[in-house]
């Protein structure tokens, strides 16, 4: 009984520093686990937040690439995709690209406005050299008739990205809205003369070009959707009078009898 005694305090002694060890060990992993969950716990948030926004908006644009032909089929498949865009974007509200595609689902809706406020907002959040943020703002602010905005933009898409010509004709409209024909007619014609332009756009710039006065240029624009039988009653009366402001004035006349039979005023 003496003996068992005495053993006991030794004993102890042996087991004090095991359990000053285990002690120590969940207090380094505690440490390292808090130290951890500070480190990397919002990277992995926003990874998870990231993979649930790309899930979102991959299902956006599996709506988007079925929808049907019909303008109400558009619209209503433009609604369910903005909507997952939207989720999206308050998930991962720094991707500019999500409030870009928002912008683009409002545009098919018909809701410029709101369209062109989402696009602004993408503009801090969004790369600098983004050429379809600023092309989509540009091309909102002329359907708007907001021409300094238009001009601001398309500039900027112009030299972000010098081979898209929308930005060209984008920027060439609104300088003719803003009374800068001089500009407008050079922008037109590099937009003419260094990509392909359908007849259409042809006469689009022959038109404004008319409008200011500036005929020469309005009547070689008209050349081609002219020949082709392209031109509507009213382009065939803007190609008159640019041919007369120019000095044609048989050319003129043919073209004004052009538009009266297109139109319906000639009754012969």
């Amino acid at each position: 009984m003496s003996h068992a005694n005495q053993g006991a305090p030794g004993n102890n002694n042996k087991v004090w520093p095991v359990v000053l060890l285990v002690w120590l060990c969940i207090m380094g992993l505690t440490a390292g686990l808090v130290y951890s969950l500070k480190t990397f716990g919002p990277y992995l948030l926003r990874r998870d937040q990231s993979q649930a926004s790309w899930h979102l908006v991959e299902e956006a644009w599996g709506i988007w690439g079925v929808r049907g032909t019909g303008p109400q089929a558009r619209k209503a498949a433009a609604a369910r995709a903005e909507a997952l865009f939207r989720e999206a974007a308050e998930q991962s509200p720094n991707n500019g690209r999500y409030r870009l595609n928002i912008a683009r689902m409002l545009m098919e809706q018909d809701r410029l406005e709101e369209a062109f406020d989402e696009a602004e907002r993408a503009l801090p959040i969004s790369k600098v050299d983004n050429p379809m943020l600023y092309s989509t703002l540009a091309n909102l602010s002329v359907e708007l008739k907001r021409w300094e905005s238009a001009e601001k933009y398309a500039r900027v898409g112009t030299e972000i990205d010098p081979k898209d010509p929308d930005n060209f004709q984008l920027l060439a409209q609104s300088l003719f809205e803003q009374g800068k024909p001089e500009e407008a007619v050079k922008v037109w014609t590099h937009r003419i003369e260094n990509f392909p332009a359908t007849p259409d756009q042809r006469a689009l710039a022959a038109g404004y070009a008319t409008r200011a006065g500036r005929f020469e240029a309005a009547v070689g624009w008209f050349q081609v959707p002219a020949e082709v039988g392209q031109l509507r009653a009213d382009q065939w009366l803007l190609y008159a009078v640019a041919q007369a402001g120019n000095g044609d004035l048989d050319g003129a006349a043919r073209s004004l009898s052009r538009f009266n039979q297109d139109s319906g005023r000639d009754t012969h």
